[in-house]
């Protein structure tokens, strides 16, 4: 089951928005952290993923946060403690590519 598919679709979404929620209602389990520094995880070792929310803006303590999904993580089996993600991946990447086989598939916009 590709479980990046709908995530990509939530980039920028709050993670309290409703979409957020029905979309991680279908993913493996995974747990909340407490908010840090203007970041907030939602890590699944089973599922082998963790996604960033985030505040570019904050400032420190006190101040209201308005963290929206900001980065998607994908982990190899063993990383951590991590299971291997089992969904697809875009481009057609693999967990067991090189630096040097990722580049020559999509180079990147930018170094």
């Amino acid at each position: 089951m590709s479980t990046l598919r709908p995530l990509l679709n939530l980039f920028g979404r709050p993670y309290d928005d409703d979409e957020v929620i029905r979309s991680l209602a279908t993913l493996p389990p995974h747990k909340a952290q407490r908010p840090s520094d203007g970041s907030q995880y939602v890590v699944s070792k089973a599922g082998g993923f963790e996604l960033m929310f985030e505040d570019p803006n904050t400032r420190g303590a006190g101040h209201r946060q308005h963290r929206t999904l900001a980065a998607v993580f994908l982990f190899n089996a063993g990383v951590d403690g991590y299971s291997r993600y089992a969904g697809t991946i875009p481009f057609g990447f693999s967990l067991d590519d090189t630096r040097s086989a990722l580049i020559a598939r999509h180079p990147p916009d930018l170094t």
